[in-house]
């Protein structure tokens, strides 16, 4: 997943840049400025996954339970990288949309300049702010009634005695590439997909929230930081075994 993801993010950061330089070289400064920026959208999420097998996740405890969140640096970097593309995609969409940007296109092109990228603008804002009022890009919260997995727009919650089953197999149809699956006895899923991003390989995530379904008595741990205690010892004991 880290490897993908780093030669796919490559590609339009290197296109970006290429494209930054053109503009240089076309004495299209105000273009060049917002190549640069589509450049830094693309170069920020690829430095956050360079630097994932350095980074750990950490959380805050209390009498409502264990708060779980992503490496303080990564979500700085992502955060920074929302605010970024909505800057860019929005100036594409002023620009492109006057006529205004280095791109030979046909002038009927503009206003879809308009809808498409001030739509990914506006998308990456509204995630800033998701993320600043959280806070967190994401977050999960263990408590001794149950869980809570917020991602992205989205936040999903069950208690732990309407849990069957706690998988790493995502429902059919779905895509996630390290997702942890809780199996309700309803017969429905509630699912954080991208458990990879708090730690190494999302195994040590996945594994702190199986022992606690299957262990009630140890729930106490949760409100009391012991439960972060073992997250650490789980992320140090996983690390060494991937390294190895």
């Amino acid at each position: 997943m880290r490897t993908y993801s780093i030669v796919v993010l490559s590609i339009p950061m290197l296109a970006c840049a290429v494209w930054a330089s053109m503009t240089v070289v076309h004495q299209h400064y105000l273009t060049t400025a917002v190549a640069v920026a589509a450049t830094i959208f693309w170069l920020l999420p690829l430095i956050a996954w360079i630097m994932m097998p350095g980074m750990a996740a950490w959380g805050t405890a209390d009498d409502n339970g264990t708060v779980i969140r992503l490496d303080k640096s990564f979500e700085r970097i992502m955060l920074l990288d929302m605010v970024t593309g909505a800057v860019a995609l929005g100036a594409v969409a002023a620009l492109g949309s006057t006529g205004r940007l280095d791109i030979p296109l046909p002038p009927d092109i503009g206003r879809l300049y308009a809808f498409i990228f001030l739509g990914g603008a506006i998308v990456c804002l509204a995630a800033a702010i998701v993320t600043v009022k959280r806070p967190g890009i994401s977050r999960v919260r263990l408590s001794s009634e149950g869980f809570e997995f917020a991602e992205a727009f989205t936040t999903k919650r069950g208690s732990w005695s309407q849990v069957t089953a706690v998988t790493d197999e995502a429902p059919k149809g779905v895509y996630a590439t390290s997702p942890i699956v809780m199996v309700m006895s309803d017969g429905g899923t509630k699912m954080l997909k991208e458990s990879v991003i708090f730690t190494q390989d999302g195994r040590a995530l996945r594994e702190l929230v199986q022992y606690y379904w299957r262990h009630p008595d140890q729930r106490p741990e949760l409100t009391d930081g012991r439960a972060l205690d073992r997250l650490r010892t789980m992320q140090s004991d996983l690390g060494s075994s991937l390294d190895t």
